[in-house]
Parts: C-alpha cells; structure tokens; sequence
C-alpha cells in the first residue's frame, strides 16, 4: 500500500494549477504513460525532461525595433550585418551572432524588461527511479 503522502503524485495532471482539458490532451501526447494509465499523472510529468529550447529573449527588442524605439547613432556595419541575417528560420551566417546576442541583453537591461522564460519544445522520459 502506498504512503498517503505520496497519493498526489499520482493525481491527474489536471489537478495542477494551469492545466485544463486542452493541455492535458497535449500532455497526454507528449508524455509516454505507463502500461495501464490512461492520463498524464503528476508524476509523469517530474519524468519528463525537456531536451530543446525555444529562446524567446529577443522578442521584446524585436517589436521595439518595429515600432521605431530603437535607432543606431553612429555605425555599427557588423552589427548591422547581423541583424539582417536573423531570419524566422534563425540566423544565416556562420559562426555566433554575438553582436545581435549583446544588444539583446543590452536592451534588456536599459530597458528593465524581463525577458520571457526559455521554453522546452521537445522532451524525453527519463527512467524511472527502482521502486517508484
């Protein structure tokens, strides 16, 4: 028999703050359940890992470019140069944008946004601890 302080791990993911039908469908997906469990528990989720990220820094500094709040005094030719090889597919040069990566922390830091958190856009299932 289970220890009573361990039965909310084994509660539907959907008994998490945040976590409706739609995300639970998701989750259900994304999570690979047990033989014999039909949802996404919340001890499934403590075993999913994240193995990618989607960095989403630079998107306070791009719609303020948009909106003409940014402007350059002076020139800047490289990092101008890698400015325009930033694509929606990623940058398009070789090597490191670190001039871009550097005005994006600039920016962040002059302006006092806090920048959105790096999300996961791909997991794996990490093994299970022996006896859990």
């Amino acid at each position: 028999m289970r220890p009573n302080e361990l039965s909310q791990l084994f509660a539907s993911a959907e008994a998490l703050k945040g976590i409706g039908p739609r995300l639970a469908d998701l989750l259900k997906k994304a999570v690979q359940l047990p033989p014999g469990v039909a949802a996404p528990r919340v001890l499934d989720l403590l075993w999913h890992l994240p193995t990618g990220v989607i960095d989403r820094r630079a998107e306070p500094t791009v719609a303020a470019y948009e909106r003409g709040e940014i402007h350059h005094v002076g020139i800047f030719g490289k990092l101008e140069s890698q400015l325009c090889m930033m694509t929606a597919n990623g940058f398009q040069d070789k090597g490191s944008p670190d001039r871009m990566d550097a005005l994006v922390w600039a920016d962040a830091e002059l302006s006092g946004a806090i920048a959105q958190p790096v999300l996961p856009v791909s997991s794996t299932r990490a093994a299970p601890l022996a006896g859990v």
